[in-house]
């Protein structure tokens, strides 16, 4: 007979609410990148920021802040 699992992964519910506080965690970060006047590289190098990198990013948080909300609302509903 098969010994059942000893380390059993997080129920769906937790395992979906942890997606959405990684996605929140990028969104936030994407938030901050769009803010920021420069950029650094290698820790000491400022890198001002072009205005189509500052559009992509916009981009991806309007993509970034409809997948919460879709994560959110499914959450809401159970799923």
């Amino acid at each position: 007979m098969a010994e059942p699992d000893r380390k059993p992964g997080p129920d769906p519910a937790t395992r979906n609410l942890r997606r959405v506080y990684r996605d929140i965690a990028r969104l936030i970060v994407l938030h901050e990148a769009v803010n920021a006047p420069c950029t650094l590289l290698d820790g000491d190098i400022e890198v001002p920021l072009p205005q189509n990198v500052r559009g992509q990013i916009a981009i991806r948080i309007a993509t970034a802040t409809a997948k919460v909300k879709s994560q959110v609302a499914a959450l809401e509903n159970g799923e």
